[in-house]
């Protein structure tokens, strides 16, 4: 188990029994988010943002082939005036990495930043709509096109979700929440997707035309979706 906090990456071997802190040049860093290779459990990667003052951020991407023993960094820094929120890696193919955030000031304009070559360099596309107040967050990247990323914007009163076929350089609302956007799932082959919240009940789509469907009356907190089962 791995858990990123305010003071660094702690791990557990033992099921969440007992933690110990990586340490190193993870020790009080902001880890900010975390993702396993959906191949390869053993590998993981992480965004660490710390502000460095005058709305600057220290934003790094560390990796891990070997259970969370020991962390390098992976490639070199984003931008400084960039905050990092989320991060995960294309399941088709782990040189793709994406991280979401936002610029700073006046802006605050939320991107997402990508690279092919496991964070060698990285490219910054815009996310319509998404700014301080509608932060990004990576929900999924497609299985099997690295292309396809699915971004929820965090909003004061209604989430919605966006859609990019082109690895993050457009994008499309799919799915506006009156509510909070709590639900997210993405089947393991890729073809449907379920969404849900506190409000509008559970909903879910094919992923060629993403037209949802409300399927049930339910106040949704979380969604997974295992080859068999929509839980």
């Amino acid at each position: 188990l791995l858990a990123g906090v305010f003071k660094g990456l702690s791990v557990s071997t033992d099921r969440g029994c007992d933690w110990s802190f990586v340490g190193g040049e993870l020790t009080d860093r902001y880890v900010v988010d975390l993702s396993t290779e959906k191949g390869a459990p053993e590998r993981a990667v992480a965004i660490l943002s710390n502000g460095i003052g005058g709305g600057k951020f220290n934003t790094q991407v560390y990796e891990t082939s070997d259970d969370g023993a020991t962390w390098a960094q992976a490639g070199v820094n984003l931008p400084e005036e960039f905050l990092g929120l989320s991060i995960d890696v294309a399941p088709s193919d782990t040189q793709r990495i994406y991280v979401t955030g936002r610029y700073a000031a006046p802006d605050y304009t939320g991107v997402v930043q990508r690279s092919f070559d496991r964070g060698q360099t990285w490219e910054r596309f815009d996310i319509a709509g998404a700014d301080d107040k509608h932060p990004p967050y990576l929900s999924a990247i497609d299985p099997s096109n690295p292309d396809v990323l699915y971004v929820r914007l965090d909003a004061a009163e209604a989430d919605s979700l966006v859609v990019s076929k082109d690895g993050g350089a457009s994008w499309t609302t799919v799915f506006q929440e009156s509510g909070s956007l709590l639900g997210f799932a993405l089947s393991p082959d890729g073809k449907k997707v379920a969404i849900g919240g506190d409000k509008d009940g559970l909903w879910t789509a094919p992923t060629d035309t993403l037209a949802f469907t409300k399927v049930a009356d339910l106040r949704v907190k979380c969604l997974l979706w295992t080859p068999d089962t929509l839980y």
